[in-house]
C-alpha cells in the first residue's frame, strides 16, 4: 500500500472503531500498540479516553500469557520484542470485565480466523473461558485472505474490520 492509501485506510478503520456500538457509557476496551504493518489505533484510543472509557493494553507475562492494564499511550514503555507495553504496576483488568477487545493480526479471513505474529499470545488470551467481550480483529483489506494455515490452538475473533467494512461469520456489511 502507498503511504497515502495506508493513511486513508487507517483513518477509515479508526472512524469505524469510534462508531462501534458500546453498551455502556464507560466501557472497558482492550487495545494493542501497533508495530510494523499493523493498523494504528491512535485516533480511536484518543476518542475512547476522551469519552470516559477505560482503555487497557496487553503486557506479556510468564509462559507467554497476556495481562491487560489500564493505561494511557504515554504510560507505555518498550517491552517484549520492542512492543510498547504498560508497566506491570498499572491496574489490571480482569478478562470478564472487557466490553470490546481489538485484536491485531498479520492476516484474517472473513470468518474471523486470524494469523498472528507466531507467539500465540492472543490465541491463549482469546481461549479463556471467561472472556465475554466482543473480539474484533482489525486489518487492512489487503490482509483479508480466503485461506489461512490452521493449528488446533488458533482462536477466531467475533468480527473483522477493514477500511471497507465489517465481516461477521463470513458476511460483510459494507
Amino acid at each position: 500500500m502507498s503511504a497515502d492509501r495506508r493513511e486513508q485506510a487507517q483513518s477509515e478503520i479508526n472512524r469505524q472503531l469510534v462508531s462501534w456500538p458500546l453498551d455502556l457509557a464507560s466501557a472497558t476496551i482492550g487495545v494493542y500498540a501497533a508495530i510494523g504493518s499493523e493498523v494504528s489505533l491512535a485516533i480511536a484510543v484518543k476518542h475512547w479516553l476522551e469519552a470516559g472509557h477505560q482503555v487497557a493494553w496487553p503486557l506479556v507475562r510468564e509462559q507467554g500469557r497476556l495481562s491487560f492494564h489500564l493505561a494511557r499511550p504515554s504510560d507505555l514503555v518498550a517491552g517484549t520484542m520492542g512492543i510498547p507495553e504498560p508497566q506491570p504496576d498499572l491496574p489490571t483488568v480482569a478478562t470478564e470485565l472487557f466490553d470490546l477487545v481489538v485484536v491485531p493480526g498479520v492476516g484474517f479471513n472473513c470468518f474471523g480466523l486470524r494469523l498472528g505474529q507466531g507467539g500465540g499470545y492472543y490465541d491463549r488470551f482469546l481461549a479463556q473461558g471467561n472472556l465475554r467481550a466482543v473480539t474484533l480483529g482489525v486489518a487492512f483489506t489487503v490482509q483479508i485472505v480466503p485461506d489461512l494455515p490452521v493449528e488446533k490452538t488458533d482462536q477466531c475473533v467475533d468480527a473483522v474490520m477493514t477500511e471497507k467494512g465489517v465481516a461477521r461469520a463470513g458476511v460483510w456489511s459494507l
